[in-house]
């Protein structure tokens, strides 16, 4: 009986480690920033053309959008900044639905910069993105637009 208790022991053992392989959460994570157009017209998407880091390959800096490859819940932020007097209406977009808007009109100092941030339960394959949602909205060159960035994160699966 004690050897077939070591066996099951052993079997236990094995199986929690395969268990414990397929639990683990894979690292998703990026951070893109410089938009290559600050000037955008209504319905444009912001596309962020260098890459900070960008583990899993899901962002393209070339479209801007990231996809989906392993399904969950993320974290999207996206910081951007505006001259004085001018507009900005962004949002974070998931499959065409704008899921966390953001504007400001008429700053009153030399420029601000601004956040926003959403929680998105996403599938496999789905695109999320940052479109401007009004037309002329502009996005001030200060720091070289390395303060206008999109980042976004897995964090459970």
């Amino acid at each position: 009986m004690t050897q077939n208790t070591s066996i099951t022991g052993l079997q236990l053992k094995k199986e929690t480690e395969i268990l414990k392989d397929q639990l683990t959460i894979p690292f998703i994570y990026f951070h893109a920033y410089t938009p290559a157009d600050f000037s955008l017209d209504q319905g444009q998407g912001v596309v962020y053309t260098h890459a900070r880091i960008n583990e899993g390959q899901g962002y393209d800096p070339k479209t801007g959008i990231f996809t989906v490859s392993v399904p969950g819940l993320y974290l999207f932020t996206v910081q951007y900044c505006v001259y004085a007097s001018t507009n900005a209406y962004f949002a974070i977009v998931h499959q065409g639905t704008r899921i966390q808007p953001s504007f400001t009109q008429y700053v009153t100092s030399n420029f601000a910069t601004f956040s926003m941030q959403v929680f998105v339960r996403a599938a496999m394959s789905n695109q999320i993105w940052v479109e401007s949602y009004h037309a002329k909205t502009q996005l001030s060159t200060c720091f070289f637009g390395v303060e206008n960035s999109f980042s976004g994160a897995l964090i459970h699966m």
